[in-house]
């Protein structure tokens, strides 16, 4: 019976191991997008948004052990300056936040300039998984749905209003983080990028408002 029990849990630990390798090695496609609603109210005039300066640690965009990052070069089509530019120019333009708005404007109003300070998407073991797997010991109670995995945002933009003049108007950031733990059963290669982009927009409504509630953009 013993030698019963022990093949048992051998076959759940090479199992486990084996499934997670594989969820490790799935590939994503990772696009930023912004989901918010239509701006409270629209600034008066017209922006240029000139692509944003990328100063990011260049870390978080590499596949940790056994996990990934939605900014590793493999699962970006474009360049992450390029992307959360266009990404922004995409918000700002829909939800009417000034009355025009596009990457290139013959004398516009404004001129927004910023940074990427921060933009972290990644997932990996948790600490107990990652002790699991290495010792073998408690795999199989992974089974038993035991957080394994783990989920970790953050996002930090600064983004800086200038006039006709080159004049700076004003400085506006956003920041957010996010942690979660999931077991093996939920597909965390799937949720990551949908968790970034969720803090990514909650960054940028941070933004939005410092925008709307500026007097000096009031005419």
């Amino acid at each position: 019976m013993t030698k019963i029990i022990d093949s048992t849990h051998c076959r759940l630990c090479v199992y486990s191991v084996f499934t997670l390798i594989c969820m490790s090695c799935a590939t994503i496609s990772y696009i930023p997008q912004v989901d918010l609603d239509i701006s409270s109210k629209t600034i008066p005039g017209s922006v240029q948004v000139d692509k944003l300066i990328d100063v990011s640690d260049t870390n978080d965009r590499k596949n940790p052990f056994l996990g990934l990052s939605v900014t590793n070069k493999e699962a970006m089509a474009n360049d992450l300056s390029v992307s959360i530019t266009n990404a922004i120019v995409s918000d700002f333009s829909n939800n009417a936040v000034f009355e025009r708005v596009s990457r290139r404007i013959e004398s516009p109003d404004y001129t927004l300039k910023g940074e990427i300070k921060t933009f972290k998407g990644i997932s990996k073991l948790t600490d107990y998984g990652t002790i699991s797997f290495i010792t073998i010991v408690g795999v199989y109670t992974w089974f038993l749905g035991m957080p394994i995995e783990k989920i970790e945002t953050e996002i930090e933009l600064k983004l800086e209003l200038y006039d006709r003049s080159n004049t700076l108007v004003g400085s506006y950031t956003g920041n957010a983080k996010g942690f979660k733990r999931t077991s093996m059963y939920k597909s965390i290669a799937l949720a990551t990028p949908s968790q970034t982009n969720r803090d990514f927009s909650k960054a940028i409504e941070q933004i939005r408002e410092q925008l709307v509630n500026d007097a000096k953009l009031s005419k």
